[in-house]
C-alpha cells in the first residue's frame, strides 16, 4: 500500500494538487517534504489491533485543528470507520484494497470491527474506489453501492543490471521468488513445501518479513536452508535486480485485492506462476500458469512445468510485460483518481 500511495501521490503533485499524506513515526522520522509531497507524522500504538485505527485517530485530530482539505482520501477501508468524524469538513474518498477480516491474525473482535468497518465504506463516504474488479463487484453485489474500478499500477524497468545478487548468493535466471509480507494469506508455506518436492538446482528467494505474524514467520524459517533462503523486506534497486533476474515469479495468495509484486514480476517479464483466486486470475490470465488454490502438489506440478519449458516461461513473461503496459499504466490511474475527486466537487 505504502507503494500505492508514493505513485499515486506523486502523480497527483504533477497535476497540481496539494498533496499531504500522514505516515507513522516508525516509518518516517519526521515531517518532511518528499517529491512534493507534505509529509505529517503522527505517533501510534506499536501493537496489532490498535496501530491503524490509533494513527488514524490522531491524524484526524490534526486534520480538525490544524489543516483545511478539500479532500481526505483513507487508502484502506478499516480506518474509513473514522471518516465520518470529518464528513462535515472535506470530501471522504475510500479504496478498498482488500478485505482484511479474511486474514488469519486478527481474532474475532478485529474480524467483526474490520466488517463494520465494510459497512460505512458502503455508506459514508462520498466516493469509493476498489482496486481489483472482484473487489468492485462484491461491494455492489453486497451492498447495493457505487465503486469506481481503479487498480494498483506498476511502472515498467528499463534494463536492469545483476550485481547486487551476488550479496544474497544468487545468480540471474537460477532462483524463483516470492515477494511479499510473511502472513498466511499470502500462502508462503505452500510455495516451500511445493518447492521441496521439486527436483532443481535452483534456490528459493524469499523477500518479506513480519507484519504481527512472528509465529507464522518462525514456522516458516525453520525451512531455512541453502537452497531456501530468507531475505527479509529489500526495497529500491536491490528488489528490482531480485524481481528481474529471477527465473519464476511465485505468487500462492490465498487472498489478494490486488498484488502490486505480482504486478512487478509481470512487468518485468518474469514467467508468473499464481494461485487461481479471482483476484490474481482477473490481473494474469493468459500471460500466467495458474494451480488450484492451497494444493501443494499442483503448484509443484505448474513449477516444474515452468522449470523444463522455458520458452515457455518467455512467452508468458513477454505476455505478462505487455498486459501490464497496456492495462496498469499509473498515469491512467492518476488520471482516473483525479477525476473522481473532481466529480466530487460538480
Amino acid at each position: 500500500m505504502e507503494r500505492h500511495v508514493e505513485e499515486l501521490a506523486t502523480r497527483l503533485v504533477h497535476r497540481g494538487h496539494r498533496v499531504t499524506v500522514y505516515c507513522r513515526r516508525h516509518y518516517v522520522d519526521e515531517d518532511s517534504d518528499f517529491k512534493g509531497i507534505k509529509r505529517v507524522v503522527q505517533r501510534t500504538v506499536r501493537q496489532k489491533h490498535l496501530e491503524m485505527i490509533a494513527h488514524t485517530g490522531v491524524s484526524l485530530l490534526d486534520l480538525l485543528t490544524n489543516r483545511k482539505m478539500d479532500v481526505i482520501h483513507f487508502q484502506s477501508v478499516d480506518p474509513g470507520i473514522l471518516s465520518f468524524l470529518v464528513k462535515l469538513r472535506a470530501r471522504i474518498v475510500v479504496t478498498s484494497h482488500g478485505t482484511a477480516y479474511r486474514q488469519e491474525k486478527w481474532g474475532r473482535t478485529a474480524k467483526s470491527l474490520s466488517l463494520l468497518a465494510e459497512r460505512f465504506y458502503a455508506r459514508v463516504p462520498q466516493a469509493r474506489i476498489a482496486v481489483s474488479k472482484t473487489l468492485t463487484e462484491y461491494y455492489g453485489r453486497r451492498y447495493g453501492c457505487d465503486v469506481s474500478y481503479i487498480p494498483n499500477g506498476v511502472s515498467l524497468p528499463g534494463k536492469v543490471r545483476d550485481d547486487r545478487l551476488s550479496a544474497f548468493s544468487l545468480a540471474n535466471g537460477e532462483y524463483i521468488l516470492f515477494v511479499g509480507r510473511l502472513i498466511r494469506i499470502k500462502g508462503c508455506h505452500h510455495l516451500i513445501e511445493a518447492y521441496r518436492k521439486l527436483d532443481t538446482t535452483k534456490s528459493l528467494a524469499i523477500v518479506g518479513g513480519s507484519s504481527y505474524s512472528s509465529d507464522y514467520v518462525r514456522q516458516l524459517k525453520r525451512h531455512e536452508s541453502d537452497r531456501i533462503r530468507f531475505l527479509d523486506f529489500r526495497f529500491g534497486e536491490e528488489l528490482r535486480q531480485l524481481i528481474a533476474n529471477c527465473y519464476m515469479f511465485a505468487v500462492p495468495s490465498e487472498g489478494e485485492g490486488l498484488s502490486i509484486s505480482l504486478l512487478e514480476g509481470m512487468a518485468a517479464a518474469r514467467p508468473v506462476v499464481c494461485s487461481d483466486i479471482p483476484e490474481n486470475i482477473e490481473v494474469a490470465d493468459g500471460c500466467s500458469l495458474p494451480f488450484r488454490c492451497g494444493d501443494v502438489d499442483d503448484l509443484a506440478e505448474k513449477m516444474n512445468h515452468l522449470l523444463n519449458q522455458p520458452h515457455l516461461a518467455k512467452k508468458l513473461g513477454e505476455a505478462g510485460r505487455e498486459k501490464v503496459r497496456d492495462e496498469y499504466d499509473w498515469e491512467k490511474i492518476a488520471d482516473a483518481t483525479d477525476r473522481v475527486y473532481s466529480g466530487l466537487f460538480r
